[in-house]
């Protein structure tokens, strides 16, 4: 797999380099600093001819704010930028003035008759803190904060003036003042506190002093919880990190109902406190209220971290019918137990289970009074415990946790052990699902006790597999099978009405992605998908099989959605969406942005990019003419992120929408300034 990543990674590389012999070794020779100096100077002069003669002011104001982004001072007093930025700024109305702000932050001389526009309509403080925003005067700022009069502007002035000092008393100061002023948005009013953080192990005094006396109990758990982690992780930091855990425990114990707070500090309590403690707060905090049931079952599956038998007779003291049976939960309890502590519950599943004891009390349906009868009942929770474990496999981990293949087997092993067949089969279409999901190897003895079972009790011709777990056992068939029931599947979307069918044909789309079937395979089902659409003239749906094929066939997938794209490619406006209805892709850079989600692997966006770069350029020739400016912009904007300057002022010129061109150009001039 690590070989396999590097390949492609190098082949993604490789890619970039294909835009013909001018983007290869003669690129080389010609990028040198001293021409990309004189390339930047050509292209400012062109970028503010082209904005100068936009009569859209709404467009320059955009415009200027992104060319003189990151702009040396040197530039900005340019003949021509700056009569063109006073000219604007006489054209401007108050409510674009705000927005205005962040470029006339670099003309001091003009930020007076800014100020006086934004204020004829009572805009003027919103103007002065986008001024701040801006800034690169830290004295200028701070007059300009002071002249704010509008309370909640004020408290953000202050609030980024705190970012933006190096010094942690001036930051103390600044937030201090913030913090006087009330916020009526809850969830946003102590965000910038969290700028503290590189101080957190040097200052902890100053810093809970400042939280002590403007942050409620409850919202200073999270925030002392953070200072901890970042005291921890500095050399040295450990007793400050204590000293946060301390006062945010003080806080707990003041609040009128603690178990949230309890809980989310136990789990990410740094550094984490000893089994005896722990306990004691668990017990102290959370589990009255598990008793009464206000708060859910999480916390009791951090108890696993120390061993089964407490988590197993807090989970008892915590059930109490009619509020919650043993039966319902604790299957539940250990399926999150298993991603804290997965060895430590397996042990339990193979051993520990046996020593349950039962008590009738917490239980829905009562068990009898005799050894067979318990037996039957300690297996039948462990065979749920089992089932639960294997439904959020991949919910609990991932590339960067993966589960440990050991953990794997032995799951794997009590899976097939389970007693009931149904639930056996169920279990095991669960764990084979999962497992791809995380791109492990599924054990070969899994899918031959798989498929026995399915034989016996499933008739494959006749299933419904859009039913209960249809969708994982499918992937139980035989390929035979697999291809049989899909074949038989797309013939049903023949003649039936778009609005009847948009979810199963999702479904079928997802199925046929995730059948395990050959990618020469499953694209012959994309492919014949395409063709039902476009017979019955589906562009949406068309849309999205190309997408999905994309990371088979990219050439097909590009050829298919911009043939999708409407005849006015977007000028008379595009459809608006909903949640869960996306419109069809309208011009070339929809077309691009939908593609580029599917293409390759999608933890590697930059070998996606270039896979997309590279066929994008071989279907420019045949691409309508009305799409080819959309797609020379969006060649540009990969090469100019990786530096690539002399690259993409090739292409350009070459893109012949005026405002299309001109934005590129920007973008070009405003990468290499903020990177030279």
């Amino acid at each position: 797999m690590i070989r396999w990543r590097w390949l492609m990674a190098a082949c993604g590389v490789a890619a970039v380099f294909f835009l013909g012999a001018r983007v290869s070794a003669q690129d080389h020779k010609v990028a040198t600093p001293e021409k990309l100096l004189i390339d930047l100077d050509q292209q400012l002069t062109l970028a503010i001819q082209q904005i100068g003669q936009t009569a859209d002011l709404q467009q320059r104001v955009a415009w200027l704010n992104g060319l003189t982004l990151g702009m040396p001072p040197a530039q900005l007093e340019r003949d021509g930028l700056r009569q063109l930025v006073a000219r604007t700024l006489d054209e401007i109305s108050p409510d674009a003035s705000v927005s205005f702000a962040s470029t006339i932050t670099h003309y001091p001389a003009l930020q007076p008759k800014l100020l006086e526009i934004a204020g004829r309509e009572g805009r003027g403080d919103s103007a002065r803190l986008q001024l701040i925003r801006n800034s690169r005067d830290h004295r200028s700022a701070v007059r300009l904060m002071d002249q704010i009069q509008t309370a909640t502007l004020r408290r953000l002035a202050l609030e980024t003036l705190a970012r933006q000092s190096n010094d942690l008393s001036q930051r103390l100061s600044f937030l201090e003042q913030a913090y006087s002023i009330p916020a009526p948005n809850s969830s946003y009013r102590f965000s910038s506190i969290y700028e503290l953080g590189p101080d957190a192990a040097t200052s902890p005094e100053p810093i809970c002093q400042l939280i002590r006396k403007h942050v409620s109990e409850s919202d200073a758990v999270p925030i002392y919880t953070y200072f901890a982690s970042a005291a921890a992780q500095a050399d040295g930091g450990q007793a400050a990190a204590q000293q946060y855990i301390d006062a945010a425990w003080e806080c707990v114990s003041k609040l009128p109902e603690p178990q949230d707070a309890a809980s989310m500090l136990l789990r990410r309590e740094i550094p984490p406190a000893e089994r005896e403690t722990w306990v004691e707060r668990f017990d102290q905090y959370i589990l009255p209220a598990l008793r009464r049931g206000q708060t859910g079952i999480d916390p009791l599956s951090d108890l696993a971290r120390f061993d089964m038998a407490l988590l197993v007779d807090r989970t008892m003291q915590s059930c109490m019918l009619p509020l919650r049976s043993f039966d319902g939960t604790f299957p539940s309890v250990i399926e999150r137990a298993f991603s804290v502590r997965p060895t430590v519950v397996l042990d339990w599943l193979e051993r520990g289970y046996d020593q349950l004891e039962i008590d009738n009390d917490l239980l829905v349906l009562p068990v009898a009074d005799d050894a067979q009868s318990r037996r039957d009942w300690r297996r039948d929770v462990r065979d749920q415990c089992v089932f639960e474990i294997t439904e959020y496999l991949s919910v609990h981990f991932s590339d960067a946790e993966p589960l440990p293949p050991a953990s794997r087997d032995r799951l794997c092993d009590l899976a097939m052990q389970v007693h009931d067949p149904g639930l056996r089969l169920a279990t095991l279409a669960e764990l084979n699902e999962e497992l791809r999901r995380l791109g492990q190897e599924v054990p070969s003895r899994l899918t031959v006790a798989a498929q026995g079972l399915l034989r016996e009790r499933i008739d494959f011709p006749s299933f419904d597999w859009q039913q209960d777990q249809g969708p994982q056992l499918f992937l139980l068939g035989s390929e035979t099978q697999r291809i049989d029931w899909l074949n038989d599947r797309i013939e049903q979307f023949r003649g039936v009405d778009v609005t009847e069918r948009t979810d199963s044909f999702r479904s079928l789309l997802r199925r046929i992605s995730a059948s395990g079937l050959s990618a020469s395979q499953r694209l012959k089902f994309y492919k014949r998908i395409e063709r039902i659409a476009v017979a019955q003239g589906e562009t949406r749906q068309r849309a999205e099989v190309a997408q999905q094929a994309a990371s088979i066939d990219l050439a097909w997938s590009i050829r298919v959605m911009f043939d999708c794209l409407p005849p006015d490619r977007g000028r008379n406006g595009k459809p608006d969406g909903n949640i869960g209805w996306l419109p069809a892709p309208s011009d070339a850079g929809d077309a691009i942005q939908w593609l580029r989600n599917r293409v390759g692997d999608p933890r590697a966006q930059q070998v996606a990019d270039a896979l997309l770069m590279k066929a994008l350029w071989q279907y420019l020739p045949e691409a309508d003419q009305s799409d080819r400016d959309g797609i020379r912009q969006w060649l540009c904007q990969p090469l100019i992120r990786q530096h690539r300057y002399a690259a993409a002022l090739e292409l350009i010129p070459q893109i012949n929408d005026l405002k299309q061109q001109t934005s590129t150009r920007i973008l070009w001039v405003s990468s290499l300034n903020q990177n030279q």
